[in-house]
């Protein structure tokens, strides 16, 4: 009898906790459509007002609308719709600024090679990009290329080509960290449900962005570059990375 009983008592507890968040999606499914209505009738810039405003200032069960929209079950972009973008930082690039932009006939050609064969055939950028300058300028010669202002600290002209790659590494994955970062912190700002953004395994500078229910604002954000931009000047201060890569809508 104690046994039905709890077991009642559970099943109760899950239907008023479905029931709870059945309520949230209804709501923030609400939500939205006001935010569109404004959209299709005031314009763009007066919806993302109203929606900041309503976010943090209108409650519902007492919990803030954007918790709301938040705790709302999502529908994904098979049934919803939205955008779906996938984003590589170029390894060859970041290696370029690592290097202060190095002009010798060395570095461009064992640059562009990895870049090549890595577009063609796959690879480890960093790995062909050494194997080639190698090839080229002799072993224990990749410390002339990176032993710069900006990894003094780190590379020096006694460093050996496996301390110098240990540092490539090192900065690379910082570098697509940083962008990973700063992508979060652009979408965080749209206010979006249940965003998705995560590295890609077998890549090695892979972002995929998934936003359910998004059309406009990523599509504007993308065009305007502010996205880009701001992940150009955040990794090491001014260096420059470019983005590979497509984007899609449903």
């Amino acid at each position: 009898m104690q046994n039905k009983g709890f077991v009642k008592l559970i099943a109760v507890a899950l239907t008023l906790i479905c029931c709870l968040y059945l309520a949230f999606t209804v709501k923030s499914r609400s939500f939205k459509a006001e935010v569109e209505q404004i959209a299709a009738t005031e314009g763009q810039a007066a919806a993302e007002e109203y929606q900041e405003k309503t976010l943090d200032n209108e409650f519902f069960l007492l919990q803030k609308m954007r918790n709301v929209r938040e705790m709302s079950l999502g529908f994904g972009l098979d049934l919803e719709g939205g955008m779906n973008v996938i984003l590589e930082v170029s390894v060859s690039d970041v290696l370029k600024a690592l290097s202060d932009n190095n002009d010798t006939d060395n570095f461009k050609a064992a640059l562009k090679y990895a870049s090549d064969e890595n577009a063609k055939n796959g690879g480890d950028v960093i790995n062909l990009f050494t194997e080639k300058f190698q090839e080229l300028a002799g072993k224990d010669q990749l410390c002339t290329v990176f032993a710069t202002q900006q990894l003094r600290d780190k590379i020096n002209a006694k460093s050996t080509d496996e301390q110098v790659k240990e540092v490539l590494r090192s900065e690379v994955s910082s570098a697509i960290e940083s962008s990973f970062n700063i992508l979060t912190n652009r979408i965080d700002q749209f206010g979006v449900a249940q965003p998705n953004i995560q590295r890609l395994e077998g890549t090695e500078g892979g972002i995929m962005i998934e936003l359910p229910g998004v059309k406009a604002v990523l599509d504007i954000e993308m065009n305007a570059g502010q996205m880009l931009d701001d992940v150009k000047v955040a990794i090491n201060g001014e260096q420059k990375i470019e983005f590979l890569g497509h984007c899609g809508s449903h």
